[in-house]
């Protein structure tokens, strides 16, 4: 009797992934965003019930799941590993000021996409 294998999460990610020709552009996830435009998706294997897809991606790369995975290329719904960091608040917001100016104040729902 087979055994059938389940997918991984971060395997749904990928399959659901618009990879550009540059691979060091923004790889964009497809899938379902949620109402801040970040990517969602059902997790397994260790990952909460629903999480967001560069958390899935961040933690398979070998983030801290403890800290907070950010982009550097600050587009919410990216999934390129080489985007990914552990940061916090203050890395955050310095990401924002270096890339907007420190009069920036975004839109709630507002989705930056490109590097």
């Amino acid at each position: 009797m087979f055994k059938k294998t389940r997918e991984t999460a971060y395997d749904r990610v990928m399959k659901r992934t618009k990879i550009p020709k540059d691979k060091s552009q923004c790889w964009l996830w497809t899938g379902p965003v949620n109402n801040a435009g970040y990517g969602m998706i059902r997790g397994n294997d260790g990952v909460p019930k629903m999480t967001t897809v560069h958390r899935v991606v961040g933690i398979h790369k070998g983030l801290s799941h403890r800290k907070e995975i950010q982009h550097t290329c600050l587009t919410k719904h990216c999934v390129n590993p080489d985007h990914l960091v552990n940061g916090n608040a203050q890395s955050r917001h310095d990401r924002i000021v270096d890339k907007h100016g420190p009069n920036f104040h975004a839109p709630k729902n507002l989705i930056v996409t490109g590097k």
